[in-house]
């Protein structure tokens, strides 16, 4: 999944929207809400999620909402299974990048459940 996403773009991307949130669309819609819902998601704030899926079935619509929802419990899934089987967070691949996204420092780190 993310070999092939290296692949597009040339290869360039703007990691500082991983660290300081999503600044524009980046030419992809809705990126903005999409990376909002995917944080909230995260955070486990039932709230905010609530709010952020009528605004994305409003403005996306109802079956673009269950794509968005699905996609968001894949890629928690697939985090899940990571921790559970004790894949390291800092391999060959991500050595490059670890420093520039500070991956020690993300609030989900605090959230009790992921293996630290």
């Amino acid at each position: 999944m993310l070999r092939e996403s290296v692949q597009s773009n040339d290869g360039n991307f703007q990691l500082n929207s991983i660290t300081e949130g999503v600044v524009d669309d980046q030419d992809i819609p809705y990126a903005g809400l999409l990376a909002e819902f995917a944080e909230t998601v995260v955070a486990r704030d039932k709230y905010k999620i609530k709010n952020l899926s009528g605004s994305i079935i409003d403005q996306m619509g109802a079956g673009a909402f269950i794509d968005v929802a699905a996609t968001a419990a894949g890629f928690h899934g697939v985090v899940r299974i990571a921790d559970a089987t004790g894949i390291p967070v800092v391999n060959d691949m991500s050595l490059g990048v670890s420093s520039e996204l500070n991956v020690d420092h993300f609030y989900a780190s605090g959230l009790g459940d992921r293996g630290t």
